[in-house]
């Protein structure tokens, strides 16, 4: 099998432009940690799209130098392999559109459904299905003139965005509409503050079925009014394990088209889990679950998105792994 992977940070997306070192170093986080998966992997030849102005990422992969127009170089690319791995932002919808790159060029995806990626994608989207099928979930609204009611404070931050990105928490009626006005934010959208334990899930979509990879602990910062990701702790909450399998199962089932690797943000709050959003792509916990579940992650994910049912009886370790944000 020969499998590309395409990280759209490192991988050229950002060629012919600034490359912005933060997204570029959590980028790279993510593709070595793909790649240590990979090493030595029998009867597969892998090819790595790269931005030129980065070093080679392995010595024993294949490299697919990207110089400018990335879309039509990843497009010969996707037509000289057999399986694609997109790593990417759902903004601007650049994971839905490489995901579906791959599915209109008849080549194996292992990812999310384009579908799915659509839904999961913004926040408001994700919030509507979720709440449809009575998973409990963090209203999100763009009404800068209706705030939802809470004790707590407001939460602003893009519609479609990753990872703590452009997140602000505002006590202040005034300064949320402000905030939301200004042209900082694209398509800004307002949630309540939830207080609790932030915490995230690694899940495994397989054959109509939900493994928890990994019950994480997630490392925060705040700046004034400014929320950052920090890192995580793999496998750092699994005293949460029993609350939220229930929950995992039930949102798998409300997003169809998830598939492979799966990542959800939660709170634990004072009367349960509650989901803050969807991630359908690898997150910064996969650099660190492999060595947590001492399994191959990556060979679970080929495995699941090729509706495997047998990953669902690999047995798994828990150990606690931290990996550190960058930026």
């Amino acid at each position: 099998m020969r499998l590309l992977i395409i990280e759209f940070v490192t991988g050229g997306g950002f060629a012919g432009g600034t490359l912005p070192e933060s997204l570029a170093a959590e980028g790279e986080t993510m593709l070595q940690a793909v790649l240590r998966d990979l090493h030595g992997a029998p009867g597969v030849g892998v090819l790595v799209a790269r931005d030129v102005r980065l070093h080679r990422p392995a010595a024993w992969c294949e490299v697919v130098d990207i110089e400018d127009t990335p879309w039509p170089r990843w497009a010969a690319a996707v037509d000289a392999v057999d399986a694609v791995l997109p790593i990417a932002p759902e903004t601007d919808g650049l994971l839905e559109r490489l995901n579906g790159l791959v599915v209109a060029r008849g080549r194996e995806l292992l990812g999310c459904a384009p579908a799915a990626v659509h839904v999961a994608a913004s926040k408001t989207r994700t919030a509507v299905a979720l709440q449809r099928a009575g998973i409990e979930v963090i209203p999100t609204s763009s009404d800068a003139r209706r705030l939802p009611a809470t004790e707590h404070g407001w939460v602003v931050k893009p519609d479609e965005g990753a990872g703590s990105e452009h997140t602000f928490h505002l006590r202040d009626a005034g300064a949320v509409r402000a905030r939301m006005n200004s042209a900082e934010i694209a398509a800004p959208v307002v949630q309540p503050f939830v207080p609790g334990e932030p915490i995230s899930l690694s899940l495994l979509c397989a054959a109509g079925r939900v493994r928890l990879l990994g019950c994480n602990r997630q490392l925060q910062a705040r700046a004034g009014d400014v929320l950052r990701q920090c890192g995580v702790v793999v496998n750092g909450a699994i005293e949460h394990l029993a609350a939220v399998q229930p929950l995992a199962e039930r949102l798998c089932a409300a997003l169809p088209g998830l598939r492979g690797y799966v990542g959800v943000d939660l709170v634990i709050s004072g009367y349960g889990p509650v989901v803050v959003e969807v991630n359908p792509r690898l997150t910064t916990a996969y650099a660190g679950l492999s060595a947590s579940i001492g399994s191959n992650a990556f060979e679970l994910v080929r495995r699941a998105c090729a509706n495997d049912a047998s990953v669902h009886d690999v047995p798994l370790g828990r150990r606690s792994v931290e990996v550190r944000a960058h930026g």
